[in-house]
């Protein structure tokens, strides 16, 4: 757990890594989307907030819900999110995006991508 009474400079060096995950297959449509993953939790009584530093590799994945909300920055690549609907973002490097809990869609990682996350979750759903 990180000293969050002082400002610390963020770094992958000094968040903790969680290893490449590979999405279900199920859910793949193109490509290998597997990632890699840099993060801490900070953990307070009203909620969960973490961040970290993404790696994703080129391919896409069906979302049926997005399990939290997450504002993200990508530094190097390129993604898209699509929506049911048609409607599409895409994000390159210095853009942010702001992705709400429950979205439904598509994620393409169109070049391998590097952002930075952060996730905050109610401190029930924390767990």
């Amino acid at each position: 757990m990180t000293n969050i009474s002082r400002p610390m400079l963020l770094t992958q060096a000094n968040l903790t890594y969680s290893g490449r995950r590979e999405p279900p297959a199920a859910i793949v449509s193109s490509g290998q989307p597997d990632a890699e993953v840099w993060s801490e939790n900070l953990r307070e009584a009203s909620s969960d907030l973490r961040y970290g530093y993404w790696v994703g590799q080129i391919g896409a994945m069906a979302v049926s819900a997005y399990p939290s909300d997450e504002y993200f920055t990508v530094l190097e690549g390129r993604v898209a999110l699509e929506c049911r609907d048609g409607h599409r973002v895409e994000a390159g490097p210095g853009e942010t995006v702001l992705v709400r809990k429950g979205w439904q869609g598509s994620w393409h990682t169109l070049e391998v991508t590097r952002k930075f996350f952060v996730i905050l979750e109610p401190a029930a759903a924390a767990e």
